[in-house]
């Protein structure tokens, strides 16, 4: 009986073209990818984004339908990604003019809007926006215990509470902000991706404070659902501005 002889050759070749058809695969792979993720994470995003801006929404109206002063709710805020600030520093500047009726915007957008629509410097070259024409002297954002005669102490735009989240998602037209109910949204566009900002403004109607001060609190973003508790403070303390509460439950 004759022994089989091995064809070496074309077992090297039935090889060579597995090890072929395997790089094609992978380098297909990985073009596939290249091209799916970012449109994947922009998908993922923009969803976040819209379910933040209706976790704000809820906020909302848990404190416009609060009621009388000691009542208290405790609503629940998941953030998967970004930042939940509550803003109830209410930072004191000194000012060579009168204290304007709508507080400074400290934290402006690109370009200022009424009814701040002036951008001014102040005394550290930070940009804020004013209801005011921005003053000769520019105004002393780290002021001493008492302003100099001639000045005036006043306080910035406190009272709100802001989602801020990097996005691939160019989430609305970039430098402009548009009102989605009663959330403020801007978008600022960078290198490969989007700040976007979500603001509840309640400059003019409460005062925010974070377990019964004027202080700033940041949330992070976490696993697990926050809860809030908000409650309605007496007002008398504020002459007559009522006093709205926030700290983690």
């Amino acid at each position: 009986m004759k022994k089989r002889q091995i064809n070496w050759r074309k077992i090297g070749q039935v090889w060579i073209e597995t090890v072929i058809y395997t790089l094609i695969a992978f380098v297909m792979m990985g073009l596939i990818l290249s091209y799916a993720k970012p449109k994947i994470e922009e998908i993922q995003d923009n969803a976040l984004l819209k379910q933040s801006t209706e976790m704000l929404k809820t906020i909302d109206s848990t404190i416009l339908t609060m009621g009388a002063a000691g009542n208290q709710r405790t609503p629940g805020v998941t953030i998967k990604k970004g930042s939940l600030t509550i803003d109830g520093d209410g930072n004191p500047y000194c000012s060579s003019l009168a204290c304007p009726t709508t507080p400074i915007d400290t934290t402006p957008p690109a370009t200022c809007l009424a009814p701040v629509p002036n951008s001014c410097t102040d005394d550290d070259g930070h940009p804020y926006c004013s209801s005011l024409a921005c003053p000769t002297t520019p105004i002393d954002t780290t002021p001493p215990a008492t302003c100099p005669t001639g000045t005036f102490l006043c306080g910035d735009d406190a009272d709100k509470i802001i989602f801020s989240m990097d996005s691939k998602n160019v989430y609305s037209e970039p430098g402009k902000i548009i009102n989605d109910g009663s959330v403020k949204v801007e978008t600022i566009k960078k290198s490969g991706f989007s700040t976007v900002t979500l603001t509840l403004d309640y400059a003019d109607k409460y005062n925010i404070q974070v377990g019964g001060a004027n202080i700033e609190k940041i949330i992070d973003k976490a696993s697990t659902e926050y809860k809030l508790l908000i409650m309605n403070k007496d007002p008398s303390v504020t002459g007559g501005k009522i006093i709205m509460d926030i700290t983690l439950n």
